[in-house]
């Protein structure tokens, strides 16, 4: 069964984490005037969650996004610039995800151009050297001149790669799929996606079927009746896998917990996320964490690192059905 996160605990919890930070002084002060949201991510692969913070002005000087790298030892250090990440803008929401497969979570950060000229939603590429390369355009994602309201990922068509879903205010919601080669195909119409003005978006398996399902949420433009949209995946062939984690030394839900998948030719990164979805406030996310499997009969190794540092390996685990790991 899949299970929603309600985005006002999630946000309490971020809050907390930079108040407690600010009053013991272990990041730098920074420039932002405004932030709507925190993307939380191992991006270095050392086994702590790294922190970037998006930031909003609407009057100049415009503010700029912040990316924090986690010491370990309950301090932070600013690796803004020096990790390429340096952007002036009005960026409403950010998350982690590893797009292309190759053991490094890259980010995208979805953006309001209204308030800053040129600044559309953005992906960024992890060079697995500690820097990141805008690779937008290259990767076929074509982000509107229109201010986006949410954007989220998932492998909807069970292929074992992260497609992603765009919705706007005054525009149609997009859908990417991804090609598997570090580019991604828009398509929408192909899809039955046909929602404008939508709010937040959330992947989940609502009918338990093994395929993620979409839905969107209410935009402030318009009326809710037109705007909330679920939409019934009625794909794939593809082979599939659910894990349910349950923290017993970690986080009752393993929020911060990596999971790395072999499966035939496939080899996969998942970290068990914190909400995303988009800025609007009612947004929601899901557990249990979905993977799929492409035409493998199982997954040949699961190595999930909880939290807590512990690790657990999971062999030859038959494909369709979920799995309860505690």
């Amino acid at each position: 069964m899949t299970r929603l996160l309600l985005s006002a605990t999630i946000l309490r919890q971020k809050l907390r984490l930079i108040h407690q930070l600010r009053l013991q002084r272990r990041y730098p002060q920074v420039n932002y005037k405004s932030s709507d949201g925190i993307g939380l991510g191992d991006y270095d692969n050392d086994g702590d969650l790294d922190i970037f913070v998006t930031t909003s002005t609407l009057t100049p000087p415009q503010s700029t996004d912040v990316f924090y790298r986690n010491e370990g030892n309950g301090v932070f250090t600013g690796v803004t610039q020096q990790a390429g990440l340096w952007r002036e803008g009005f960026d409403k929401d950010a998350f982690f995800w590893d797009y292309d497969n190759d053991g490094h979570l890259d980010l995208f950060i979805h953006s309001w151009p209204t308030y800053a000229a040129g600044k559309t939603s953005v992906l960024y590429r992890n060079n697995g050297d500690g820097t990141f390369t805008d690779v937008t355009k290259p990767a076929g994602i074509a982000p509107l001149e229109v201010d986006s309201s949410g954007a989220n990922y998932g492998d909807y068509d069970n292929d074992g790669w992260l497609d992603l879903c765009i919705t706007y205010h005054s525009s149609p919601t997009y859908l990417y799929h991804n090609n598997g080669d570090g580019t991604f195909t828009e398509v929408s119409k192909e899809a039955g996606i046909d929602g404008t003005n939508s709010g937040t978006v959330s992947f989940l398996d609502y009918d338990n079927d093994g395929d993620l399902d979409l839905f969107t949420g209410q935009s402030p433009i318009g009326s809710a009746d037109l705007m909330i949209k679920l939409y019934r995946n009625n794909s794939t062939p593809n082979r599939w896998l659910q894990l349910k984690l349950v923290g017993v030394k970690s986080n009752r839900d393993a929020i911060g917990a990596r999971i790395k998948v072999k499966a035939g030719e496939l080899t996969m990164l998942r970290e068990v996320a914190e909400c995303s979805g988009g800025w609007y406030g009612n947004k929601q996310d899901r557990l249990p964490v979905h993977i799929g499997l492409g035409q493998n009969s199982q997954a040949d190794v699961i190595e999930i690192r909880w939290p807590s540092g512990t690790v657990d390996v999971l062999r030859d685990v038959p494909a369709d059905q979920l799995v309860e790991v505690k």
